[in-house]
């Protein structure tokens, strides 16, 4: 068993702009310290970020799995419970839920409806699990005409209009913050926050390739996720959110569009099979510097696939060797990510079609691999030390 020393330093007088939290790693399995910056950044959350920092440092049990369960009311917790058939009974360590109706083609796409996922998220987490939320949101640049043919998460947000959206008083800038977009956002999450729950909190995701957010000019990017971070923290008061900035590797400048320290807790990379690779496979040669991952370990912040999986939506059978992606984690020195988290349906650890599946069984036995009863995050305290073990 190896003993880590976490030193909660809870610190309370910071400006309003400082990291909420902060956590360095002195040396190879050193002690991790974490610092909290904003006056609403809870104890446990703190917590929870430190054992994330930990994580990689040990031998053993040392990358989570997770899955992606669903959209909206199809979180209902189906994705999770084929892991738990094809896995022997173990359960992932994390559960995501997306906030908002997929699809489109239809004028609910994009509408955020958080009640089931809160549901399923808050069970999950009072099961010893931790859980993601992410956000497909629609496009506040439609001008209010939200109707079949247009609503598109993928639908363009010309740069005239983006601009008006990081403009304060502007139309767009005012419904960006209004109903069906980020006040039900914080009315969800203020939901998980009075249950106790801490969130990894994805928005804005694959920035640098897709949605109307995305491959827009890096500097207005900036300001909007900037200005996310302080509707929710700092007007609306959340304080149970972890800050996930989350690039698509291979599509390059996974770093470009970093809105800075003081408003990120970790990075992330979506990594699917096929992309970025003439190959067609999830581990290639130079996957590490050439897809993002070297870039956004260097910017100093606890790391992890947020999604991984098939590229190719049509493949019949999913296809993927989860075992082998996780050698290639262990074999490319990608030995800081925390976590890998399964996409869903085709692409998640659990999806079994026939006699073909994911290799969820054989991926069970890595000795690196950590599922939910396995996680051990240490209680939060007022100050002072916490220990845990793994």
């Amino acid at each position: 068993m190896r003993t880590l020393a976490l030193l909660l330093a809870l610190l309370l007088a910071w400006p309003v702009h400082a990291a909420e939290i902060t956590a360095t790693r002195s040396g190879s399995g050193g002690a991790i310290t974490v610092t909290r910056g904003q006056a609403g950044a809870t104890s446990t959350k703190a917590s929870v970020l430190a054992y994330l920092t930990a994580l990689p440092t040990g031998a053993s049990n040392r990358l989570m799995l997770g899955t992606m369960d669903d959209f909206a009311s199809a979180c209902n917790g189906d994705e999770v419970d084929e892991f738990v058939a094809n896995g022997n009974g173990k359960y992932p360590a994390i559960m995501a839920c997306d906030y908002t109706v997929e699809g489109t083609g239809t004028a609910s796409s994009g509408t955020v409806s958080y009640t089931n996922p809160n549901t399923e998220l808050t069970a999950f987490w009072n099961s010893d699990g931790l859980v993601m939320v992410t956000m497909h949101i629609q496009n506040p640049c439609l001008a209010g005409s939200i109707t079949e043919s247009n609503n598109d998460v993928r639908t363009n947000c010309s740069a005239a209009n983006f601009t008006q959206l990081i403009t304060s008083g502007s139309t767009i800038y005012n419904r960006w913050r209004g109903a069906g977009y980020l006040q039900d956002v914080r009315d969800g999450l203020q939901v998980l926050e009075d249950a106790g729950v801490v969130v990894l909190f994805r928005p804005l995701h694959e920035m640098n390739l897709a949605f109307w957010w995305g491959d827009q000019n890096a500097a207005n990017f900036k300001t909007l996720w900037q200005q996310t971070y302080d509707y929710l923290v700092t007007d609306s008061g959340l304080s149970n959110l972890l800050w996930v900035y989350s690039a698509l590797s291979g599509a390059g400048n996974e770093d470009a569009f970093y809105p800075g320290d003081a408003y990120v807790d970790m990075t992330a990379l979506d990594a699917y099979k096929g992309t970025g690779s003439a190959s067609g496979q999830w581990c290639h040669a130079g996957f590490p510097a050439a897809q993002g991952y070297d870039a956004l370990l260097a910017l100093g912040k606890p790391f992890f696939f947020s999604e991984v999986g098939d590229s190719n939506p049509t493949d019949p059978d999913g296809n993927i060797n989860y075992l082998a992606m996780i050698n290639c984690v262990e074999d490319n020195n990608m030995t800081n990510a925390f976590a890998m988290v399964s996409w869903k349906r085709k692409h998640a650890f659990g999806y079994v079609a026939g006699a073909v599946n994911n290799g969820l069984p054989a991926a069970l036995t890595h000795a690196w691999v950590m599922t939910r009863d396995e996680v051990n995050i240490p209680e939060p305290a007022a100050t002072g030390a916490v220990t845990f073990t793994r």
